[in-house]
């Protein structure tokens, strides 16, 4: 079942895949979204940013809007059930529930992801969102601020409890500092040889750890995040020019054409 807010400024998801496709979950981001997944069943690990997360019933992540993330799932075959939430930017600010952003964005990027099946249990979590089901499920015409109103409960909750969950996972620290060198210096010449000489490695290891923990190129994981980039300082109102420059494309036709391969549109199109 699903429910979109008319405004577009969030979404409820509960879905479930008898066999899942693998290739159907992508590492990706959800633009101007925030996200909360809470795994409900599956043989599947949650990937942040180079951390990886092992998932059991109730598990609940959350993801930054600029955050790379996917579902692995270690048994293609195996029943997988979640519920999906996305929240604007903008929800936070018109709603006047800024403090319930900190659980997106009070943490480095692949870091405190995940909160405890244990820990949601005992909150109200699951008791809110067996509440929005039984809604959708019984009211064809929910009204908007019913749903709005168990969600930003659900936000309250998720803040209160997640200062205790002390979920954090054993990563490539290796990989997290490269990551975290590469988003401090998306304006910066970056290529694989700069990066591997900053770290002390050979471009081959580079190329093999950033891979197989992220997913993504060294390359195609620095042009995505200089997208991100532009779209976040036009839409703090400098030009595509500017912008495209500031995030470290060498010339406009570049950006463009990596635009257009990346997000599927053009800039202008996309943005408008």
């Amino acid at each position: 079942m699903k429910y979109n807010d008319k405004s577009g400024l969030y979404s409820y998801t509960h879905s479930t895949d008898n066999s899942p496709v693998p290739a159907s979950f992508k590492l990706h981001n959800h633009n101007n979204m925030n996200e909360i997944l809470i795994f409900l069943e599956g043989n599947s690990e949650f990937h942040a940013e180079g951390s990886v997360y092992p998932l059991n019933p109730f598990d609940t992540v959350v993801a930054h809007r600029d955050e790379m993330h996917r579902i692995r799932h270690l048994e293609p075959l195996c029943r997988y059930e979640r519920i999906v939430i996305n929240i604007h930017n903008s929800f936070f600010t018109k709603y006047d529930c800024e403090e319930f952003k900190k659980i997106f964005v009070s943490r480095p990027l692949g870091a405190n992801n995940l909160i405890s099946g244990d820990i949601i249990q005992k909150s109200n979590i699951i008791d809110i969102a067996t509440s929005i089901d039984n809604i959708l499920k019984t009211d064809t015409a929910v009204p908007e601020i019913v749903i709005r109103s168990k969600l930003i409960d659900l936000l309250y909750t998720l803040n209160k409890i997640s200062s205790n969950s002390g979920t954090d996972n054993p990563r490539n620290e290796q990989l997290r500092a490269i990551l975290i060198y590469i988003n401090e210096n998306l304006s910066s010449p970056l290529t694989l040889e700069s990066i591997a000489e900053k770290f002390f490695i050979t471009k081959y290891h580079l190329c093999h750890i950033f891979k197989k923990q992220t997913g993504f190129s060294v390359n195609k994981y620095i042009t995505h995040k200089r997208i991100l980039l532009v779209r976040e300082l036009y839409s703090q109102g400098k030009t595509l020019l500017e912008a495209s420059f500031e995030a470290g494309f060498s010339n406009y036709s570049n950006f463009y054409k990596m635009y257009k391969h990346e997000m599927g549109k053009s800039p202008r199109e996309d943005l408008k």
